[in-house]
């Protein structure tokens, strides 16, 4: 029993958040992308959808300081770090060899052609093709998808630059009702707004 927000790519869920919207979900929306659509849970009549187009979701992150060429620097600052730790590692014994070879040939480019598929595949594939693929998919919070943070914003644009197919994004807040009323979220339970000001 809970709450728990995703956000999503059409149909593909990105990444999410238990107990609380986080602020930085709620940027992304604006009270017009809100839809009440029938819920599938029994229990509920509706649930509470923000949508917006690929485009408009773009041109809210780079507001947010969140461009493509910042979200790209960052990736290539974190590649930079991220292969000398590596190779630090590897040089105390062979136990990260195989991580920092890897690293020595993966690229940024390299990630943004494997995110699409990393994310397509993340639930449903469990045997990853080599060591890039099993760090991209990585989920314990050192995973080289999140190269800004699980869920950061610069990520999320990084990710969203790398899926072009992409049409849609949203942010599905699937609360249990039951939860609700026992923390008190009034907002919430009367399927009010939660991304306005």
């Amino acid at each position: 029993m809970g709450s728990y927000c995703g956000i999503y790519f059409d149909r593909t869920e990105i990444c999410g958040a238990k107990s609380v919207v986080p602020d930085h979900f709620c940027a992304l929306f604006q009270e017009s992308d809100r839809a009440v659509r029938p819920s599938v849970d029994e229990e509920e009549s509706s649930d509470v959808v923000y949508e917006a187009p690929r485009a408009v979701v773009l041109s809210r992150l780079d507001l947010l300081g969140c461009t493509a060429g910042t979200a790209r620097e960052r990736l290539e600052a974190w590649l930079a770090t991220t292969r000398e730790t590596w190779e630090e590692y590897s040089a105390d014994g062979g136990w990260a060899e195989e991580t920092a070879a890897a690293l020595r040939l993966f690229s940024v480019e390299d990630w943004y052609r494997r995110a699409p598929d990393v994310l397509a595949t993340m639930y449903t594939r469990e045997e990853a093709t080599d060591e890039i693929d099993r760090r991209m998919r990585d989920r314990d919070g050192e995973g080289w998808l999140w190269f800004d943070g699980y869920g950061s914003l610069m990520s999320l644009r990084a990710l969203l630059d790398a899926c072009v197919d992409v049409r849609y994004v949203s942010l599905d807040h699937g609360a249990d009702r039951r939860w609700l009323d026992r923390v008190g979220c009034q907002h919430l339970r009367r399927q009010e707004g939660f991304c306005s000001p």
